[in-house]
């Protein structure tokens, strides 16, 4: 038995697939209990129940007696009624109890009470010497053998019931044996501890492949636990991969209200109702069992989707005879819209977007049905009804007028798409598109405040865009070191060359100059050279002393400005980048930059002890005598020592030393504090400079 397919298609409805009845076989709790009050509970029942599984142990007389009743008009909201007869296997689990089977029939086959009953008399149960089938006559026999001084044949049959067992080879082969079986009967165990295949697991470690072989052998577990459906989904130790091989697959969850005293009727424990995607049909229960993780889930109400303001429950479209069918229902989670070219398709989206005010420019544009339906419309309206009962009515008429208020809908026509797909590379609508898609996907909560993809971008791009042109600068400054170092490079011929050359000039000089001496005066000509040499390592000196005055000039000039003005504009800058961050002074005083200790004191005496060595090196100026220069006293007289000589080492480098010495290496204290000097008795070296 099952209602005509809903209009909607899928939505989500309340089944009770595990429920008794007054009269259950075993367990009956209902007492003096009518029928009357059994229906009533079910009736007034919230949520409302749309399908039941009537379930009785062994039998489905009791199923029966509730078509009976449904038949002459009661449980007027359930769609699907179908039985669930409950089998016992011989295996006890750690609560002492035999683990609970489930057979949950189709109803669709006219004469499936006749060929469910030829199944269940597949299975046997041996005792003694004789076999018994799955019947009301064969458990009665079985009740009276077990308790021989039974009479009635209610107890009888609550005795053979609670006495018969069915094996899983006997629940396989009989299903093997039946086609008709296979098609319309789906097994399901109990997936508790208590009755059900989790107390086998606990009981012994010996029954671990009988409890995989039932849970494998079925498609549904009764059970109301979110870690087992997370389990059975492969969310929890087992992976999909290792379902599908061990257990057949994914497993349904689904839970009842196992209901065998009035009190329990329509009522689960904690609310946990059991929620299937679909028409009242038993085929959506099929589908469960193939899409348990989008189909069927058990809790206290339905997965909701969107909110009901943002849902549109249907559209209708008022004064238009021309449309056969002018009321439209649609699904809550409705992705797409199907039919034969011609069907209107197109039509219905049209309505839709106007009904909500949405993309006047597509509306108006000649492919639209609105625009090409122009001379039917009259006075037609359409009305777009909102989940939450707000209602939107305009007239087909006013296709032409602009939107009185924002479009709750976002509506992308055929014909938008068409020239989207058609167009090469992007396209500002299709970057547009894409650029509102992204944004809407981001939850309200992560959107910074702001309400356009871009500001979005602009706020989350920041801190990589920051870091990307800190890294530019990076490399843009590594790149002209760089490019200094080659063009270095590149001049270091031309400067050898010069060196040569000017080597070279020095050496013609002074051959020329050797030449001027008049025979005679070597010796003071030595003189003058010698004195000439120690005026030149002293200048040397004096040259290397003021290009460190100027150094030390330009790093106090730096330090000072990085002091007055670089370190707090980088606080001020990070300040007004990030202002957003809400820091207080207190936290902002953390970034205050700073040298370790300041440089300008140490700075300053340097160049005042630099200063000094250049004053001592160039020391007092003689005044000119007057009178005749060949008159004139030597300036540097002609047995004074002088300060050093200059030498050049192996290559080539000139030096100053302030001693000789014939040590095989010495040291020579240098005015400089950089520059190390050492000699040795072939060749003078310098080394740290």
């Amino acid at each position: 038995m099952s209602q005509v397919a809903d209009a909607r298609g899928s939505i989500w409805r309340r089944w009770d697939p595990h429920i008794h009845t007054p009269g259950t076989v075993l367990e009956n709790q209902f007492g003096t209990a009518t029928w009357d009050e059994y229906f009533t509970r079910i009736e007034e029942a919230s949520p409302v129940i749309e399908a039941l599984g009537i379930t009785d142990y062994a039998s489905l007389d009791r199923y029966e007696e509730v078509l009976e009743f449904k038949a002459a008009g009661r449980l007027p909201n359930v769609g699907l009624i179908f039985p669930n007869v409950e089998i016992r296997l011989p295996l006890l689990t750690t609560g002492g109890h035999p683990v609970n089977f489930h057979l949950l029939i189709s109803p669709e086959d006219a004469d499936h009470v006749a060929k469910a009953r030829g199944f269940l008399r597949k299975l046997k149960f041996t005792y003694g010497d004789e076999v018994y089938e799955c019947s009301p006559e064969d458990l009665i026999r079985l009740g009276r053998k077990h308790k021989p001084d039974t009479l009635e044949d209610l107890k009888a049959l609550e005795v053979g019931t609670n006495q018969f067992k069915a094996t899983p080879d006997a629940l396989r082969a009989a299903l093997k044996d039946s086609k008709w079986a296979t098609e319309n009967i789906i097994f399901a165990v109990a997936g508790s501890s208590n009755d059900g295949s989790s107390g086998l697991r606990a009981q012994d470690a010996s029954l671990e492949a009988t409890r995989v072989e039932i849970e494998a052998m079925s498609k549904a577990i009764f059970s109301s636990q979110p870690a087992q459906r997370s389990f059975w989904l492969g969310e929890g130790a087992a992976t999909v991969v290792q379902l599908e091989k061990k257990w057949h697959g994914k497993k349904a969850c689904i839970h009842g209200s196992d209901a065998h005293r009035l009190e329990k009727v329509a009522k689960p424990d904690d609310d946990r109702y059991t929620w299937i995607k679909g028409d009242t049909t038993f085929e959506s229960l099929r589908q469960a069992c193939l899409e348990p993780d989008g189909r069927v889930i058990v809790d206290d109400h339905a997965p909701g989707g969107a909110l009901d303001y943002e849902t549109i429950d249907s559209v209708s479209v008022g004064s238009a005879p021309w449309l056969t069918t002018p009321e439209v229902a649609l699904n809550r989670g409705l992705v797409a819209v199907i039919g034969a070219r011609g069907s209107g398709k197109t039509a219905l989206a049209d309505l839709i977007a106007f009904g909500a005010g949405a993309a006047t420019a597509e509306r108006t544009s000649g492919q639209s049905f609105l625009r090409r339906a122009r001379d039917l419309l009259g006075g037609a309206t359409v009305d777009l009804n909102w989940v939450n009962g707000d209602v939107d009515s305009r007239v087909l008429a006013d296709f032409d007028a602009e939107p009185d208020r924002e479009s709750a809908v976002q509506y992308l026509s055929q014909q938008f798409v068409e020239r989207l797909c058609s167009s090469e590379g992007m396209t500002d609508e299709l970057v547009r598109e894409v650029e509102r898609v992204v944004f809407d996907s981001h939850p309200a909560e992560s959107r910074m405040g702001v309400q356009r993809f871009q500001d979005l971008l602009a706020l989350k791009a920041e801190p990589g865009r920051a870091k990307r042109a800190r890294a530019a600068e990076a490399n843009r400054e590594l790149a002209e070191r760089i490019d200094a170092e080659r063009q270095a490079h590149a001049g270091l011929p031309q400067l050898q060359k010069q060196k040569a050359d000017l080597e070279a000039a020095i050496q013609t000089d002074k051959g020329a100059r050797q030449k001027l001496v008049v025979l005679g005066s070597e010796k003071r000509s030595a003189r003058l050279s010698a004195i000439t040499d120690a005026i030149a390592a002293k200048q040397i000196l004096v040259d290397l002393l003021n290009r460190q005055l100027a150094s030390l000039a330009g790093l106090s000039d730096a330090v000072s400005d990085l002091i007055a003005q670089k370190f707090p504009q980088l606080k001020a800058q990070l300040q007004r980048d990030f202002a957003e961050a809400s820091l207080s002074e207190t936290h902002w005083s953390a970034f205050e930059v700073a040298f370790a200790t300041d440089p300008l004191p140490g700075l300053a005496s340097l160049r005042e002890a630099r200063e000094k060595q250049v004053a001592d090196l160039l020391g007092v100026v003689p005044v000119k005598p007057e009178g005749e220069p060949a008159n004139f006293p030597p300036f540097v007289a002609d047995d004074a020592v002088l300060p050093g000589t200059v030498f050049r080492n192996a290559s080539g480098v000139v030096w100053y030393p302030s001693v000789r010495s014939a040590s095989p290496l010495r040291r020579i204290d240098s005015p400089l504090a950089n520059v190390t000097f050492f000699e040795t008795d072939a060749t003078v070296v310098f080394i740290d400079w």
